[in-house]
């Protein structure tokens, strides 16, 4: 991803370019990790087929989530 974003841009814009690559690739993980643990927690107190399906449901929002390619 770094290679075409420093290709995409100016050469004077590279380091704005990646390290905004980076802070966003951050902010997604951390929303992705924190929604995925709420989702598998919901499940978790009531044993571990729950756990399973609180797991399988939050795989599942999450690539609902994700925007197909064109």
């Amino acid at each position: 991803m770094s290679g075409l974003i420093v290709v995409a841009v100016r050469p004077e814009q590279t380091g704005a370019a990646t390290g905004m690559n980076a802070n966003i690739r951050t902010i997604g993980g951390s929303i992705g990790t924190a929604v995925m643990a709420s989702i598998v927690t919901s499940n978790a107190a009531c044993g571990r087929a729950a756990a399973r399906l609180g797991l399988t449901n939050g795989f599942w929002f999450l690539a609902a989530c994700i925007e197909p390619p064109r």
